[in-house]
């Protein structure tokens, strides 16, 4: 991929063994190289996460490399909103899921479904999060 910066930032995703065994196979049984790892504007309170696997570099913005140990890949423009979340897969009942922690988080809706940012965090970081602008 040549949109790929080569380091991994300072403080930047955490995840469970948990987590990276999931996404491993999740990654296997797709046959992927990667996961990115995103955020979409949606929901009541204003942002949701999305995965999605890397196919190819041609349809998606600059992104950068989060994760060593399972390629973990989120775009640029992001990184700023997702760095230092922890991500875990963890069971409730019947259900197993990934769980994401945020530090920049501050609310989220009802549902669990999505989530707000503290207002200096949208200040510092981009103004949408689904643009492919750099």
């Amino acid at each position: 991929m040549t949109q790929v910066a080569t380091h991994i930032p300072q403080n930047p995703l955490e995840c469970s063994d948990a987590a990276i065994k999931h996404l491993r196979g999740r990654l296997r049984a797709a046959g992927a190289p990667a996961i990115k790892l995103g955020l979409v504007e949606s929901g009541c309170s204003g942002y949701m996460y999305e995965l999605d696997f890397v196919e190819s570099d041609n349809d998606s913005p600059p992104l950068v490399q989060v994760r060593e140990d399972v390629p973990i890949f989120v775009p640029r423009s992001q990184l700023p909103m997702l760095q230092g979340t922890r991500v875990d897969y963890v069971t409730e009942g019947l259900n197993s899921m990934l769980k994401f922690e945020n530090p920049r988080a501050e609310a989220s809706c009802g549902c669990g479904e999505s989530f707000a940012f503290r207002a200096e965090t949208n200040a510092e970081s981009i103004e949408s999060p689904s643009s492919n602008a750099d």
